[in-house]
Order: structure tokens, then C-alpha cells, then sequence
């Protein structure tokens, strides 16, 4: 650090100045930052209870077989189709594969 530039107080006031903006511009990254990981948790939460509703009824026909199939395909509701099902299915992986990669990389670091 250079100290003939602190050499007056108006220096050292400008400096000040200086990093309280720099504080301020990295603390509203930071709120940005949060909000965007916050939703992003209740995205995955979400996500996750739909997973786990699906091994659920995976293990319910494993041990009814077709009966249970096909009692749990008529209380689904009506909004509820293959396509849509398979859409959360992949974004519940992609996600997963995600963080997967996100703390394998913040292991090597």
C-alpha cells in the first residue's frame, strides 16, 4: 500500500468513501445471491417430495402389482399425466446432477 496516499485526512476520508461503496455493492450481490439460493431450496424441497411420492408408489406396485396400479392411476387427479411426470423426473436429476458437480468442484478447490 502506498502511504504518501494517506498522507492528509481528506485521503483517508476519500478511502473510506471508497469502501463503504464497495461494501455496499457486495452486500446487495450477496442479498441477490441469497434470494436466488432460497428459491432455489424450495424448487429442490418441491422437487424432492415429488421423488420421493414416486418411489413411494414404485414400492406400492412392487408388492400389488397390477391391482395396485391401477388403484393408484384413478386417484391421481386428472392434471396429472405421463408427460408431466416425466418433465419433473428429469428436473428433479438435472438438479441433482447439479449439485452433484457444484460440491464435487468445492471439494477440489
Amino acid at each position: 500500500m502506498n502511504k504518501n496516499r494517506f498522507e492528509s485526512l481528506q485521503d483517508i476520508e476519500n478511502r473510506k468513501k471508497e469502501l463503504r461503496l464497495k461494501i455496499e455493492r457486495q452486500e446487495e450481490i450477496l442479498v441477490k445471491d441469497f434470494d436466488a439460493y432460497q428459491e432455489d431450496m424450495e424448487t429442490l424441497k418441491r422437487l424432492w417430495k415429488t421423488v420421493k411420492g414416486i418411489r413411494k408408489t414404485g414400492s406400492k406396485v412392487r408388492t400389488g402389482g397390477k391391482e395396485a396400479l391401477s388403484l393408484i392411476a384413478n386417484k391421481l387427479p386428472g392434471t396429472v399425466d405421463v408427460s408431466r411426470l416425466t418433465s419433473i423426473i428429469s428436473t428433479a436429476g438435472s438438479i441433482l446432477f447439479w449439485l452433484w458437480e457444484r460440491k464435487r468442484k468445492n471439494k477440489k478447490k
